[in-house]
């Protein structure tokens, strides 16, 4: 009666330890699962691409647009206007004091308007932005920005110079791509932590395979008593 009960309480502690073992398993594979889906919602909270996307083509193509079409004046205004050449902006240099106030706070179709920094794309009466070539002597072949209902009588209404919109222009790009190398030092740092969290993970669950390997050969050292017993109990009952 007793070995019977023995060889009961052996079975059950094989299903306890197997049990165990998966359960310990399945627990580490959703732990490791977990901080992977965090790592992509990280990255990808950090890296909003498209948000720079339209910017970096109205860039480009307004820079294509003016290298093409005016390489002349454009080698003519370095050499009149060396503020270019150094990156800082004036705005709205040439305009009188009643022209150099902001547009009203709208803006039409999603575009920007005059005041804004950038490239204009749309002005306070709605007309789009159009880019037109200065034949001044002032300044020769210099590219300009306007609206097509402009007043005749003031040459400076809704003007804005499109070099110093470029070099607005190229100065947020700047502030951008310094905001996303920022953020990418943070996903880095946080990429590092997890990598180091997963590590702990796999050592824990090496040592786990160790312990359910360790119990599964004693298990199996049961098994064969319990044969052994079987045996013994057999003969006896012959006898």
């Amino acid at each position: 009666m007793l070995l019977f009960i023995l060889i009961l309480t052996m079975f059950k502690l094989v299903g306890m330890i197997k049990t165990f073992g998966l359960l310990l398993l399945t627990t580490t594979l959703a732990v490791l699962m977990r901080l992977r889906l965090w790592r992509v919602s990280q990255y990808r909270r950090l890296h909003p691409i498209s948000s720079i996307a339209p910017l970096m083509t109205l860039l480009t193509t307004q820079c294509l647009c003016q290298a093409n079409c005016h390489r002349t004046a454009n080698l003519k205004l370095v050499n009149h206007y060396p503020m270019y050449t150094l990156g800082t902006v004036h705005l709205y240099r040439s305009c009188p004091p009643a022209s150099r106030t902001s547009a009203p706070a709208y803006t039409t179709e999603g575009g920007r308007q005059m005041g804004e920094r950038g490239f204009p794309t749309t002005y306070r009466c709605g007309t789009r932005a159009s880019r037109r070539t200065s034949k001044t002597t002032t300044n020769p072949g210099r590219l300009f920005h306007t609206c097509p209902y402009r007043d005749k009588n003031n040459p400076y209404h809704l003007f804005k110079w499109t070099d110093e919109a470029m070099v607005e222009e190229i100065e947020d790009m700047k502030e951008r791509l310094d905001d996303f190398e920022r953020a990418s030092l943070t996903t880095e740092k946080g990429l590092q932590v997890c990598e180091s969290e997963i590590q702990t993970l796999t050592t824990q669950t090496r040592t786990c395979c160790n312990v359910v390997s360790g119990f599964e050969k004693e298990l199996r050292g049961f098994e064969k008593d319990i044969k052994d017993v079987k045996m013994e109990l057999k003969s006896l009952k012959n006898m």
